[in-house]
Protein backbone atom coordinates (compact mmCIF):
# COMPACT_ATOMS: atom_id res chain seq x y z
CA UNK A 1 0.00 0.00 0.00
CA UNK A 2 0.89 3.37 -0.22
CA UNK A 3 1.00 5.47 2.78
CA UNK A 4 0.96 9.38 3.44
CA UNK A 5 2.11 10.78 6.76
CA UNK A 6 2.77 15.00 6.92
CA UNK A 7 6.04 16.17 7.87
CA UNK A 8 5.87 20.19 8.23
CA UNK A 9 5.09 21.04 4.46
CA UNK A 10 6.24 17.94 3.07
CA UNK A 11 4.57 14.47 2.38
CA UNK A 12 6.90 11.25 2.72
CA UNK A 13 5.47 8.33 1.47
CA UNK A 14 5.70 4.60 2.23
CA UNK A 15 4.68 1.85 0.15
CA UNK A 16 4.36 -1.71 1.30
CA UNK A 17 2.96 -4.35 -0.82
CA UNK A 18 2.71 -7.75 1.44
CA UNK A 19 1.64 -10.11 -1.55
CA UNK A 20 2.97 -8.49 -4.65
CA UNK A 21 5.28 -11.36 -6.19
CA UNK A 22 8.54 -13.28 -5.40
CA UNK A 23 10.62 -11.00 -7.15
CA UNK A 24 12.32 -7.51 -4.74
CA UNK A 25 14.80 -7.72 -2.29
CA UNK A 26 14.97 -8.25 1.37
CA UNK A 27 18.16 -6.73 1.61
CA UNK A 28 19.14 -2.98 2.92
CA UNK A 29 20.64 -0.98 -0.10
CA UNK A 30 23.11 1.85 0.40
CA UNK A 31 21.96 5.12 1.41
CA UNK A 32 22.14 7.76 -1.55
CA UNK A 33 23.02 11.89 -0.88
CA UNK A 34 19.93 13.83 -1.32
CA UNK A 35 19.55 14.83 -4.94
CA UNK A 36 19.67 18.49 -6.65
CA UNK A 37 16.12 20.77 -7.08
CA UNK A 38 14.12 20.52 -9.68
CA UNK A 39 15.16 23.01 -12.47
CA UNK A 40 12.03 24.53 -13.34
CA UNK A 41 11.39 25.77 -16.97
CA UNK A 42 10.16 29.00 -17.67
CA UNK A 43 6.38 29.69 -19.27
CA UNK A 44 3.18 28.46 -18.86
CA UNK A 45 1.31 25.05 -18.36
CA UNK A 46 -1.55 24.77 -20.28
CA UNK A 47 -4.60 21.74 -20.24
CA UNK A 48 -7.36 22.43 -22.44
CA UNK A 49 -9.49 20.92 -20.64
CA UNK A 50 -12.64 21.63 -23.48
CA UNK A 51 -11.04 19.74 -25.85
CA UNK A 52 -11.32 15.84 -26.90
CA UNK A 53 -8.92 13.64 -25.56
CA UNK A 54 -6.65 11.17 -27.76
CA UNK A 55 -7.44 8.37 -25.42
CA UNK A 56 -10.62 8.32 -22.72
CA UNK A 57 -9.05 7.24 -20.07
CA UNK A 58 -11.54 9.02 -17.62
CA UNK A 59 -14.38 6.46 -19.00
CA UNK A 60 -12.25 3.04 -18.88
CA UNK A 61 -11.79 3.33 -15.46
CA UNK A 62 -14.83 1.55 -13.01
CA UNK A 63 -15.30 3.18 -9.54
CA UNK A 64 -16.71 0.81 -7.62
CA UNK A 65 -20.19 1.32 -5.06
CA UNK A 66 -17.15 1.31 -1.64
CA UNK A 67 -15.46 4.55 -3.38
CA UNK A 68 -16.05 7.91 -2.03
CA UNK A 69 -17.85 10.32 -4.35
CA UNK A 70 -15.11 12.65 -3.33
CA UNK A 71 -12.93 10.46 -5.02
CA UNK A 72 -14.57 9.71 -7.93
CA UNK A 73 -14.82 13.06 -8.82
CA UNK A 74 -11.62 14.14 -8.23
CA UNK A 75 -10.22 11.31 -9.85
CA UNK A 76 -12.45 11.59 -13.17
CA UNK A 77 -10.60 15.18 -13.13
CA UNK A 78 -7.28 14.14 -12.63
CA UNK A 79 -7.93 11.13 -15.93
CA UNK A 80 -9.38 13.51 -17.56
CA UNK A 81 -5.78 16.11 -17.16
CA UNK A 82 -3.46 13.18 -18.25
CA UNK A 83 -5.36 12.51 -21.11
CA UNK A 84 -4.52 16.10 -22.33
CA UNK A 85 -1.36 16.93 -20.63
CA UNK A 86 2.00 16.56 -22.47
CA UNK A 87 4.89 16.12 -20.44
CA UNK A 88 7.35 17.23 -22.74
CA UNK A 89 9.82 19.52 -20.84
CA UNK A 90 12.62 19.56 -23.11
CA UNK A 91 15.14 18.57 -20.41
CA UNK A 92 17.22 14.81 -19.42
CA UNK A 93 14.07 13.79 -18.25
CA UNK A 94 12.33 13.36 -21.18
CA UNK A 95 14.74 10.56 -22.11
CA UNK A 96 14.86 8.91 -18.95
CA UNK A 97 11.00 8.76 -18.12
CA UNK A 98 10.27 7.57 -21.77
CA UNK A 99 13.04 4.66 -21.18
CA UNK A 100 11.96 3.60 -17.78
CA UNK A 101 7.84 3.76 -19.39
CA UNK A 102 9.35 2.30 -22.50
CA UNK A 103 7.11 4.71 -24.39
CA UNK A 104 7.98 6.34 -27.54
CA UNK A 105 6.40 10.47 -26.42
CA UNK A 106 4.80 11.83 -23.31
CA UNK A 107 2.23 12.60 -24.98
CA UNK A 108 -1.47 12.45 -22.76
CA UNK A 109 -2.88 10.13 -25.30
CA UNK A 110 0.65 7.55 -24.54
CA UNK A 111 0.72 8.23 -20.59
CA UNK A 112 -2.86 7.73 -20.79
CA UNK A 113 -2.29 3.82 -22.78
CA UNK A 114 0.41 3.37 -20.61
CA UNK A 115 -1.68 3.96 -17.70
CA UNK A 116 -4.94 2.29 -18.87
CA UNK A 117 -2.93 -1.16 -19.63
CA UNK A 118 -2.76 -1.86 -15.40
CA UNK A 119 -5.25 0.15 -13.89
CA UNK A 120 -9.47 0.00 -14.38
CA UNK A 121 -11.21 -0.73 -11.42
CA UNK A 122 -10.77 1.15 -8.27
CA UNK A 123 -11.97 -0.34 -4.92
CA UNK A 124 -12.18 0.79 -1.25
CA UNK A 125 -9.54 -0.43 1.31
CA UNK A 126 -11.43 -2.86 2.37
CA UNK A 127 -11.51 -5.76 0.42
CA UNK A 128 -13.87 -8.13 3.15
CA UNK A 129 -16.17 -5.69 1.59
CA UNK A 130 -15.55 -8.27 -1.79
CA UNK A 131 -16.71 -11.26 -2.84
CA UNK A 132 -13.85 -13.00 -3.85
CA UNK A 133 -13.76 -16.60 -5.68
CA UNK A 134 -12.00 -19.37 -6.77
CA UNK A 135 -12.52 -20.47 -10.43
CA UNK A 136 -12.50 -24.45 -10.77
CA UNK A 137 -13.15 -24.72 -14.38
CA UNK A 138 -12.52 -28.81 -13.74
CA UNK A 139 -16.03 -29.22 -11.62
CA UNK A 140 -17.40 -26.20 -13.56
CA UNK A 141 -17.29 -24.43 -9.81
CA UNK A 142 -16.57 -21.54 -8.33
CA UNK A 143 -15.91 -21.17 -4.34
CA UNK A 144 -16.50 -18.71 -2.23
CA UNK A 145 -13.54 -17.62 0.10
CA UNK A 146 -13.06 -14.26 2.47
CA UNK A 147 -9.85 -12.32 2.45
CA UNK A 148 -8.76 -10.23 5.60
CA UNK A 149 -10.68 -6.98 6.24
CA UNK A 150 -8.62 -3.38 7.66
CA UNK A 151 -9.76 -1.61 10.24
CA UNK A 152 -9.55 2.05 10.20
CA UNK A 153 -6.32 2.27 11.71
CA UNK A 154 -5.02 0.53 9.23
CA UNK A 155 -6.34 2.29 6.33
CA UNK A 156 -6.06 6.17 7.36
CA UNK A 157 -3.20 6.72 6.02
CA UNK A 158 -3.06 4.75 3.03
CA UNK A 159 -3.59 6.52 -0.44
CA UNK A 160 -3.95 3.82 -2.81
CA UNK A 161 -2.70 0.10 -3.27
CA UNK A 162 -2.31 -2.15 -6.43
CA UNK A 163 -3.88 -4.93 -5.01
CA UNK A 164 -4.41 -6.82 -8.12
CA UNK A 165 -0.56 -7.76 -8.37
CA UNK A 166 -1.41 -9.31 -4.76
CA UNK A 167 -4.27 -10.29 -5.67
CA UNK A 168 -2.72 -12.50 -8.63
CA UNK A 169 0.33 -13.45 -6.98
CA UNK A 170 -2.10 -15.04 -3.74
CA UNK A 171 -4.21 -16.61 -6.74
CA UNK A 172 -0.96 -18.23 -8.29
CA UNK A 173 0.38 -19.37 -5.61
CA UNK A 174 -3.16 -21.34 -4.58
CA UNK A 175 -3.14 -23.26 -8.12
CA UNK A 176 0.25 -23.99 -7.26
CA UNK A 177 -1.11 -26.11 -4.01
CA UNK A 178 -4.30 -27.51 -5.15
CA UNK A 179 -4.20 -27.89 -8.73
CA UNK A 180 -7.98 -28.13 -9.30
CA UNK A 181 -8.01 -24.15 -8.96
CA UNK A 182 -7.64 -21.94 -12.14
CA UNK A 183 -7.52 -18.30 -10.29
CA UNK A 184 -9.22 -15.74 -7.93
CA UNK A 185 -12.22 -13.67 -9.17
CA UNK A 186 -13.44 -10.05 -7.69
CA UNK A 187 -16.40 -9.14 -7.11
CA UNK A 188 -16.72 -5.20 -8.64
CA UNK A 189 -20.53 -3.59 -8.86
CA UNK A 190 -22.08 -7.07 -9.23
CA UNK A 191 -19.24 -8.35 -12.18
CA UNK A 192 -16.67 -11.10 -11.55
CA UNK A 193 -13.18 -9.42 -12.09
CA UNK A 194 -11.40 -12.46 -13.49
CA UNK A 195 -7.72 -12.00 -11.78
CA UNK A 196 -6.03 -14.58 -14.34
CA UNK A 197 -3.23 -11.82 -15.12
CA UNK A 198 -1.22 -9.28 -13.27
CA UNK A 199 -2.60 -6.76 -15.07
CA UNK A 200 -6.23 -6.97 -14.36
CA UNK A 201 -6.34 -3.18 -13.26
CA UNK A 202 -8.08 -3.75 -9.25
CA UNK A 203 -6.15 -0.91 -6.98
CA UNK A 204 -7.40 0.34 -3.73
CA UNK A 205 -8.36 3.83 -3.15
CA UNK A 206 -7.65 4.87 0.57
CA UNK A 207 -8.95 8.10 2.53
CA UNK A 208 -5.42 9.81 2.22
CA UNK A 209 -5.40 10.20 -1.23
CA UNK A 210 -7.70 13.21 -0.94
CA UNK A 211 -7.68 13.84 2.69
CA UNK A 212 -5.91 18.06 2.94
CA UNK A 213 -3.40 17.33 5.57
CA UNK A 214 -1.83 15.20 2.44
CA UNK A 215 -2.38 17.71 -0.30
CA UNK A 216 0.10 20.24 -1.72
CA UNK A 217 -2.71 22.87 -1.72
CA UNK A 218 -5.20 22.03 0.88
CA UNK A 219 -6.87 25.51 0.01
CA UNK A 220 -8.01 24.49 -3.69
CA UNK A 221 -8.50 21.09 -3.70
CA UNK A 222 -8.84 21.25 -7.65
CA UNK A 223 -5.17 22.29 -7.99
CA UNK A 224 -2.95 21.34 -10.37
CA UNK A 225 -0.80 20.46 -7.60
CA UNK A 226 -2.75 17.87 -6.23
CA UNK A 227 -3.66 16.42 -9.88
CA UNK A 228 0.56 16.19 -9.85
CA UNK A 229 0.61 14.13 -6.66
CA UNK A 230 -2.01 11.62 -7.48
CA UNK A 231 -0.95 10.93 -10.87
CA UNK A 232 2.32 10.64 -9.05
CA UNK A 233 0.77 7.85 -6.98
CA UNK A 234 -1.29 6.31 -9.84
CA UNK A 235 1.90 5.71 -11.88
CA UNK A 236 3.95 4.25 -8.97
CA UNK A 237 1.34 1.93 -8.12
CA UNK A 238 0.88 1.03 -11.97
CA UNK A 239 4.32 0.02 -11.84
CA UNK A 240 3.64 -2.86 -9.60
CA UNK A 241 1.63 -4.40 -12.15
CA UNK A 242 5.04 -5.13 -13.96
CA UNK A 243 7.82 -7.24 -13.73
CA UNK A 244 7.69 -11.59 -13.37
CA UNK A 245 8.82 -14.13 -11.47
CA UNK A 246 11.78 -15.67 -13.97
CA UNK A 247 13.57 -12.37 -13.26
CA UNK A 248 12.53 -12.10 -9.64
CA UNK A 249 10.38 -8.62 -10.66
CA UNK A 250 7.68 -9.77 -10.64
CA UNK A 251 5.19 -6.75 -8.52
CA UNK A 252 8.78 -4.89 -8.51
CA UNK A 253 8.26 -5.20 -4.33
CA UNK A 254 10.18 -2.56 -2.32
CA UNK A 255 13.44 -3.49 -0.07
CA UNK A 256 14.53 -2.13 3.38
CA UNK A 257 15.32 1.23 3.92
CA UNK A 258 19.09 2.10 4.98
CA UNK A 259 20.11 4.98 7.36
CA UNK A 260 21.27 7.43 5.73
CA UNK A 261 21.08 10.80 4.23
CA UNK A 262 17.10 11.60 3.01
CA UNK A 263 15.45 8.90 4.56
CA UNK A 264 13.29 9.77 7.20
CA UNK A 265 14.24 8.09 10.52
CA UNK A 266 10.65 5.92 10.56
CA UNK A 267 11.33 4.45 7.39
CA UNK A 268 14.48 2.77 8.44
CA UNK A 269 14.78 -0.77 8.42
CA UNK A 270 11.22 -0.71 6.72
CA UNK A 271 10.07 -1.62 3.57
CA UNK A 272 9.73 1.24 1.69
CA UNK A 273 12.46 1.80 -0.77
CA UNK A 274 13.77 0.49 -3.90
CA UNK A 275 16.85 -0.85 -4.77
CA UNK A 276 16.72 -0.74 -8.62
CA UNK A 277 16.71 2.10 -10.99
CA UNK A 278 12.89 1.69 -12.59
CA UNK A 279 10.69 0.91 -9.89
CA UNK A 280 8.01 2.36 -8.55
CA UNK A 281 9.63 5.35 -6.59
CA UNK A 282 11.31 6.11 -9.49
CA UNK A 283 8.61 5.77 -11.64
CA UNK A 284 6.62 8.22 -9.50
CA UNK A 285 9.32 10.53 -9.04
CA UNK A 286 9.81 11.34 -12.82
CA UNK A 287 6.20 11.83 -13.72
CA UNK A 288 6.31 14.20 -10.42
CA UNK A 289 9.60 16.05 -12.25
CA UNK A 290 7.83 16.61 -15.51
CA UNK A 291 4.54 18.68 -13.52
CA UNK A 292 7.22 20.15 -11.49
CA UNK A 293 8.99 21.02 -14.81
CA UNK A 294 5.61 22.20 -16.51
CA UNK A 295 3.26 23.28 -14.37
CA UNK A 296 3.96 26.97 -14.62
CA UNK A 297 1.21 29.19 -13.86
CA UNK A 298 -0.91 26.23 -12.76
CA UNK A 299 0.84 26.36 -9.80
CA UNK A 300 1.90 28.79 -7.40
CA UNK A 301 5.60 28.83 -5.91
CA UNK A 302 5.03 27.36 -2.85
CA UNK A 303 2.78 24.68 -4.61
CA UNK A 304 5.98 24.07 -6.32
CA UNK A 305 7.93 24.38 -3.48
CA UNK A 306 5.83 21.46 -1.91
CA UNK A 307 6.09 19.55 -4.92
CA UNK A 308 9.90 19.20 -4.68
CA UNK A 309 9.71 18.05 -1.55
CA UNK A 310 7.66 14.93 -2.64
CA UNK A 311 10.31 14.57 -5.88
CA UNK A 312 13.16 14.39 -3.54
CA UNK A 313 11.70 12.40 -0.22
CA UNK A 314 10.81 9.60 -3.42
CA UNK A 315 14.07 9.86 -5.05
CA UNK A 316 15.67 9.36 -1.92
CA UNK A 317 13.88 5.93 -1.37
CA UNK A 318 16.19 4.49 -4.89
CA UNK A 319 18.96 2.63 -2.88
CA UNK A 320 22.07 1.13 -4.20
CA UNK A 321 22.32 -2.61 -3.58
CA UNK A 322 24.76 -3.88 -1.13
CA UNK A 323 26.91 -4.41 -4.08
CA UNK A 324 26.89 -1.06 -4.79
CA UNK A 325 24.76 -1.65 -8.19
CA UNK A 326 21.36 -0.10 -8.81
CA UNK A 327 19.83 -2.26 -11.62
CA UNK A 328 17.86 -2.29 -14.39
CA UNK A 329 14.71 -4.95 -13.44
CA UNK A 330 13.01 -6.97 -16.49
CA UNK A 331 9.37 -5.05 -16.75
CA UNK A 332 7.92 -7.51 -18.30
CA UNK A 333 4.84 -8.88 -17.40
CA UNK A 334 3.74 -12.91 -16.94
CA UNK A 335 1.69 -14.58 -19.47
CA UNK A 336 -0.94 -15.27 -16.73
CA UNK A 337 -3.38 -18.16 -17.28
CA UNK A 338 -6.31 -19.03 -19.58
CA UNK A 339 -9.63 -16.98 -18.89
CA UNK A 340 -12.51 -19.03 -17.93
CA UNK A 341 -16.02 -18.42 -18.94
CA UNK A 342 -17.76 -19.15 -15.79
CA UNK A 343 -21.49 -18.04 -17.15
CA UNK A 344 -22.58 -21.70 -16.33
CA UNK A 345 -20.54 -22.20 -13.36
CA UNK A 346 -22.41 -23.65 -9.96
CA UNK A 347 -21.35 -21.56 -6.72
CA UNK A 348 -20.12 -23.31 -3.73
CA UNK A 349 -20.67 -22.29 -0.17
CA UNK A 350 -16.77 -20.38 1.36
CA UNK A 351 -15.27 -23.55 2.44
CA UNK A 352 -11.11 -25.19 2.02
CA UNK A 353 -10.73 -25.98 -1.29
Amino acid sequence: MKMLKTVGVSVLFSLHLSACGDGGSSKKGSSQPVPAPVPLNPGSGHIDETQPAAVDLKNHMVFDRHVSETAKAGLTRDFARIERFDLTSGTDNDAVLKAILDVPDLSGGTLSTWLKARVRYMLNPDLSLYRVGLVMSGSRTYQMTQLEGASEEDTRNVAAVMAGTALYSYGKSMRARFPQINYLIVEVNDNWVHINTQRNGVMQLGPALFHPDFMPNASNPESYANTAVRVDTLFHEARHADGNSVSRSLGFMHTLCPRGAGIAPEFVNQLACDDNANGPYTVGARILKAYIQKCGDLCSIGDKTILESFYLDSVSRVVKRSNGQLPNLDATPEKGFDKVDISAFSLIPSQRP
